[in-house]
């Protein structure tokens, strides 16, 4: 479970999670709060289809993904947007290779 390493923020935030699946078929998931990576996980097996019920936003409409809540969870905060971005495997790629570009640049100045 990809848990937060700071304290959730009182009143207005922005949280969300960035997901990135790897070729092998695992991926990772890091948890953002108001555009800083704050927490992560590795998922060892990533299926290639999205439920057919969808995303759960607010809600764990199956099992719960852990023991240490009891579903349905609901989350009784206020949501006032969810965005959900697909990311093609090229875009992700052109990501990787820009913030390798960058990191390059920073230790060059060092």
């Amino acid at each position: 479970m990809a848990e937060s390493t700071i304290e959730v923020p009182t009143g207005s935030s922005v949280a969300g999670v960035r997901f990135r699946r790897a070729p092998d078929g695992h991926g990772t998931a890091t948890v953002v709060i108001d555009g800083r990576a704050c927490g992560q996980v590795e998922i060892p097996f990533v299926m290639y289809i999205v439920s057919s019920i969808g995303p759960s936003v607010g809600y764990d409409h199956g099992s719960p993904v852990s023991d240490r809540y009891d579903s349905p969870f609901t989350f009784e905060g206020t949501l006032d947007r969810v965005d959900i971005q697909i990311v093609s495997a090229r875009d992700a790629a052109a990501e990787a290779a820009n913030a390798d570009a960058i990191a390059r640049a920073e230790m060059a100045r060092q």
